[in-house]
């Protein structure tokens, strides 16, 4: 089961620790936070993995030269381009680097819900892309999905204190089934394409699945993330 992590930001949120390291390589419990994400993925049922990078790529690929892990990685570089999270899962595909059908998740996640049932779940729902959704009601962070009837029909990231639509209690869980047949027809626009943009509007069309999980996320794009995530493996390696 390939799964592909979009790691290429510049992770502003996290300064001054970014300013000095790409956030893959941010230390957790002792170790580069990749050390502890690819181990996961693994556990959870990965079976390799594309990184698509960019804001220090080379860092990256020098420490896993250093330190071999242990599922098959192969790096996806999109150097000083800046083509957005859905541009380059897009190049990735143009590389020939993904499966025809896959998992997307982001290089901040730390994720426990095992892969298979998303799997399944997707091909049940016979569309392109299916996201995994968690009952939040705000608790983690900030709810940004409605859920009816086995589909998200509403995605939308909004700023603390905006108005959003009723019923946006789950939250994007940060990790999709996808097919990519629909990256090959994306067209990304110069200045790059975000995949929230995307799935925003897959989900108002009615073509974003949901699979709903019930385990919690941890993150480490945020500095409370990072440090509840690092008590959190500190407790339980």
């Amino acid at each position: 089961m390939q799964v592909a992590i979009l790691a290429g930001g510049v992770a502003a949120r996290m300064r001054p620790l970014s300013d000095r390291l790409p956030k893959s390589l941010f230390p957790v419990a002792g170790r580069a936070f990749l050390d502890h994400q690819l181990e996961r993925i693994a556990r959870l049922g990965g079976t390799r993995v594309v990184l698509c990078l960019g804001h220090r790529a080379a860092e990256v690929s020098e420490y896993l030269a250093r330190h071999p892990p242990g599922i098959p990685v192969t790096v996806s570089d999109e150097g000083d381009a800046r083509l957005g999270t859905a541009g380059a899962l897009r190049l990735a595909a143009e590389r020939g680097l993904l499966q025809p059908e896959l998992l997307v998740t982001y290089g901040d996640s730390f994720l426990a819900a095992p892969f298979a049932p998303l799997l399944a779940a997707h091909r049940r729902a016979g569309v392109e892309v299916t996201m995994s959704v968690l009952r939040n009601d705000d608790r983690w962070d900030r709810s940004n999905c409605v859920v009816e009837a086995g589909a998200v029909v509403c995605y939308a990231q909004s700023s603390p204190g905006a108005a959003r639509p009723a019923g946006m209690r789950w939250i994007d869980y940060g990790l999709l089934a996808l097919d990519r047949a629909l990256l090959e027809r994306l067209v990304v626009p110069v200045g790059g394409l975000g995949l929230s943009q995307e799935l925003a509007r897959l989900a108002a069309s009615g073509a974003l699945a949901a699979h709903e999980v019930s385990e919690r996320f941890y993150e480490i794009g945020s500095w409370s993330g990072l440090a509840e995530l690092s008590a959190h493996l500190e407790r339980s390696p």
